[in-house]
């Protein structure tokens, strides 16, 4: 990992400072796509921003039972940017199941911008085996899909948008992000039990049809 650091100026950046990180394939050298999970000393999440200033897409929950927050950036192939309050973070990436994670700190001086290449090492390439990863169950919305595959070196990614937790209740969009796609037809019946005894239920079932689209970085 190396630094480079360069001083700015300017009204109310006295306090603040500013990183600039690029992610590498150790043994080609190329830019790669990843994971970036980035926190402070007390550990608040912060989300980190393209060459452009833009920000990147990025996943916040925190989840019902156990109160665990998972809160990264979702970067492509190219640099990535971040203007923080000075102070020391923690920065944490993450390439799918083929890269080993790299956990850095880093210094954030006010009035310096400070630039730095992390390189992932790469355990071993399946796809050069003729293997390919697939993530069959995804929750991911689909406008961050293509971002997330990138970042998670995912192959192939099926999309679920309607999905129910109960037999008595007719697939929804939990999230309500998008719309359920089709329509879903329920039929009332009877089914049988380990005890003998028969209960209603209600069976719940959704066309769909796949549409399979390349995804390049």
């Amino acid at each position: 990992m190396g630094a480079t650091v360069a001083v700015f100026a300017g009204i109310g950046l006295a306090e603040t400072g500013a990183i600039v990180g690029r992610i590498l394939d150790d043994s080609t050298g190329k830019l790669v796509a990843a994971r970036i999970y980035l926190t402070d000393g007390e550990g608040k999440p912060y989300f980190v921003k393209n060459e452009d200033g833009e920000p990147l897409p990025f996943h916040d929950n925190t989840d019902g039972d156990t109160l665990i927050r998972e809160a990264y950036s979702l970067t492509a192939s190219q640099p990535f940017h971040a203007e923080l309050p000075a102070g020391e973070y923690t920065l944490t990436i993450e390439r799918g199941k083929e890269y080993l994670p790299l956990t850095r700190t880093l210094t954030c001086v006010a009035g310096q911008t400070r630039e730095y290449s992390f390189r992932l090492l790469r355990l071993f390439d399946l796809n050069k085996l003729g293997w390919y990863s697939a993530d069959c169950h995804v929750h991911t919305p689909l406008e961050q899909l293509p971002a997330a595959m990138l970042a998670d070196d995912v192959n192939v990614a099926f999309p679920i948008t309607a999905w129910t937790i109960s037999d008595q209740q007719p697939p929804a969009n939990l999230r309500g992000t998008h719309p359920v796609p089709e329509k879903a037809n329920s039929s009332r019946s009877t089914r049988p039990t380990s005890t003998g005894i028969s209960t209603p239920s209600t069976r719940f079932s959704v066309s769909t049809m796949w549409r399979i689209r390349l995804v390049r970085s």
